[in-house]
């Protein structure tokens, strides 16, 4: 079983750039694959795959004052984990923290 990612927190750095960071739970893992949708649609799209052991991503050109939504699984080969929790946030003034944690 692929451990899924967990604690993922989202912080606006600038009206154009999201800070995302995450708990890595897996020691063997390729990557893990980021989704995100925008505004009120709830269409995900893969935005990036990190590289094994990284849990941070500065997600930038986004749209000032506009939602983000994202979400992360771990990837080990062609085999994926659970999502994490999905979590928000909006690029306004920076800096902001945003925290969602779905229970």
């Amino acid at each position: 079983m692929i451990s899924n990612p967990d604690g993922l927190t989202a912080v606006t750095i600038s009206p154009t750039q999201i800070d995302l960071e995450w708990n890595d739970n897996s020691a063997d893992e390729d990557g893990y694959s980021i989704e995100r949708s925008q505004g009120s649609e709830v269409t995900w799209q893969v935005i990036n795959v990190t590289d094994s052991d990284d849990n941070h991503y500065m997600d930038e050109s986004l749209e000032s004052s506009t939602r983000y939504a994202y979400r992360i699984r771990t990837q080990i080969d062609v085999e994926y984990s659970s999502y994490s929790d999905e979590i928000t946030a909006i690029t306004e003034n920076a800096p902001s923290i945003i925290i969602d944690v779905d229970s």
